[in-house]
């Protein structure tokens, strides 16, 4: 057994947690598109053996997040304008969805909970901490989702929101837009507050297409990545 193998059998981490911690860290901008994500630097990181970041890192690619090669390092996923847009446009139609389903589901604690992460996105925009919107941003998407209880449709969704982390937070630094985006979620949660589901995912909707048309405005050529 070589000492690769040994550190995979000996370590307290399962794959798929390294891919989260790996995860976290992209999403936290800790790894810059189109970097190189080196086995033995990651073994070093988080402790553990080739086989076990290997197997990390494949499953990274099969979120879209990382692009692994044969007999190349993995570098993480470059992700174009166009690329954005389209994304974009498959969250409006998945997360309306979503919306629906958690309009149908939400107990009043569950309303509690959204309106409470809304309150700290208010926080957010007061304190001109636009990072700290984008990632309250992603915990209501994803709590929306799990309230949903649909299971392949929030699969599909947190591969989605996840590939558009960085366009987010981009999106996030245009002055007024955490605000207008703050009351374009503020109407989501009240449609499930009441149950309706209807409301929900024609708020959701509205919502996703004025990202995807954000985008089209940015000043980036097309092919232009994050």
């Amino acid at each position: 057994m070589g000492v690769a193998d040994f550190q995979d059998s000996s370590s307290s981490m399962a794959p798929y947690q390294v891919a989260a911690a790996i995860r976290s860290a992209l999403v936290r901008g800790e790894y810059a598109p189109g970097q190189r994500l080196v086995e033995s630097e990651l073994c070093a990181r988080y402790g553990v053996g080739r086989a076990m970041a290997r197997e990390a890192l494949r499953l990274l690619d099969g979120d879209g997040l990382v692009e692994v090669q044969p007999h190349r390092a993995a570098r993480v996923r470059t992700l174009t304008v166009s690329q954005a847009i389209q994304v974009a446009e498959v969250r409006e139609a998945v997360e309306g969805l979503l919306a629906r389903q958690a309009a149908l589901h939400a107990t009043p604690d569950d309303v509690a909970e959204l309106r409470e992460i809304a309150r700290l996105m208010q926080v957010a925009v007061d304190a001109f901490d636009p990072l700290g919107y984008s990632a309250l941003n992603e915990r209501l998407h994803e709590r929306i989702a799990e309230i949903a209880d649909h299971e392949a449709a929030m699969a599909i969704s947190n591969r989605l929101r996840l590939q558009l982390v960085r366009f987010n937070m981009r999106l996030s630094l245009q002055p007024g837009r955490p605000l207008a985006t703050l009351r374009d979620h503020e109407r989501v949660i009240d449609a499930i507050a009441v149950g309706d589901g209807a409301a929900a995912e024609a708020a959701m909707r509205e919502h996703l297409a004025e990202v995807a048309t954000t985008l089209r405005a940015l000043d980036l050529p097309s092919t232009a990545g994050l």
